[in-house]
This record gives C-alpha cells, structure tokens and sequence, in this order.
C-alpha cells in the first residue's frame, strides 16, 4: 500500500500537481489580496464619472491616484483645444455589469437627444469603466456649450457628470 501512495506523490511531483500547487495556493492568495486592495482603493469613487484630456494609467494600481487627481468635486469638467475634443471617461461603478452605455447630451435639449452614445462592454471585475471619446463638430457639438455625460444601464444612471468644451 505504501508503494502505491509513494508512486502516485512522485507522479504528482511529476506533473506538478504535487507540492508545487501550493505556490499556486499563495499566487491565487497574492493575486486575491491585490484585487482587494485595488477594490478598496477605487471605493470611494463609486458612482462618480471622470473626465480628462489625460489618458488613464495601465497599471490597475495606478488607477486610484489618476481618479483622485482628477476628479471634480462639483462633477463638472471643461475641456479646451477644440475642436475636435478628445477625452478620456473614467468611471468605478457601484455594482457590476457587462455593459454600459455611454451618453453625451447638450444640457439645454430636455429630453437630452444623445448626440454621442456608445455602448462599451467591461472587462475583469466589470466595475471600472475605461473609454476613450472624440466630441466633433460634425457630431454636433459646439465650443462654449456644456454637455451632460451619463453613463446608464437600460434607464439605470450610474454617474454623471457636465462637460464645457471650450476653443
């Protein structure tokens, strides 16, 4: 019997099954500690929408400094060089999804007619949603006028926020 718990640990030890499983163990745990620590991190800026000229880092662990260091505390942006007006939407949701639509309106229209709308599909945790957008003349949109910029599953608002595009 011995022979066959012996043969079947060296077999495992073969096919790394064995032992080496546990550095597997502590590289799930190490990856399940960041993961929540990024998701403490990025708490704070649930349901709050982020716009900037600047692209957000790549490195997730990055992501909370650019969200601090850019967010406005009345959720208005501005943005100038224009046309066209390129711009980066930065956004954590509350709760997960798939996919959310983006919508970018003129404040002025009441029913908010979207001049711009994408629906952009998330990915990992599926609640940090990075997007990269282009507001241009031919869209629609004008120099000294604000916008709002939602971002919405079905007819759930998640975050919003106003945007001036200036020249």
């Amino acid at each position: 019997m011995r022979v066959v718990v012996v043969a079947i640990a060296l077999l495992a030890l073969l096919l790394g099954t064995g032992p080496a499983s546990a550095d597997d163990a502590s590289a799930t745990a190490e990856a399940n500690k960041k993961a929540a620590a990024r998701a403490k991190a990025l708490k704070p800026y649930a349901g709050k929408l982020v716009i900037s000229p600047d692209a957000p880092p790549t490195a997730g662990d990055e992501i909370p400094g650019y969200l601090k260091g850019n967010l406005s505390p009345d959720a208005g942006y501005e943005l100038i060089k224009g046309p066209p007006w390129r711009f980066h939407v930065t956004a954590v949701l509350a709760a997960p999804a798939k996919t959310v639509t983006l919508l970018i309106a003129d404040k002025a229209d009441k029913k908010l007619t979207p001049l711009l709308s994408a629906n952009i599909t998330l990915t990992n945790d599926r609640k940090l949603v990075l997007a990269q957008a282009e507001a241009t003349v031919a869209a629609g949109f004008a120099a000294n006028t604000i916008y709002v910029v939602r971002l919405m599953v079905g007819k759930k608002l998640l975050a919003k926020s106003e945007l001036l595009l200036r020249d």
